[in-house]
């Protein structure tokens, strides 16, 4: 019903403007970090050269694999990671595995816990 409502309003041009697309901090720092991680440039060459095809992709300069956005084993922004995984639900190690694979590859993850 409230979606019926919303879709026949008539949008202001700010409005359109302002709902163009969502930033996240994380997504900026881990940008900024990747630029000078080694692991993060090597697979970006790699994509680049056609060495890595698909599932693995660069999007908003991130790197992708499918879905979920890449993060080097090596990057301090892990934690991050690993804590919004955590935060979502205290099912254990293999539940927070699950979650932490819904969207981030991160290489090496079972060595996060190691």
């Amino acid at each position: 019903m409230v979606a019926d409502a919303l879709s026949c309003c008539e949008p202001t041009e700010g409005a359109v403007s302002a709902l163009s697309g969502p930033t996240f901090q994380f997504y900026d720092d881990l940008r900024a970090q990747n630029t000078q991680d080694h692991e993060w440039q090597r697979r970006r060459d790699q994509i680049a050269d056609g060495t890595l095809g698909q599932p693995w992709s660069i999007i908003d300069d991130l790197i992708r694999h499918s879905h979920r956005v890449f993060v080097p084993a090596s990057s301090t922004l892990l934690p991050v990671v690993l804590n919004l995984a955590h935060a979502a639900g205290h099912g254990g190690i293999q539940k927070t595995l699950q979650l932490l694979h819904t969207d981030f590859f991160v290489s090496k993850d079972q060595a996060c816990y190691g």
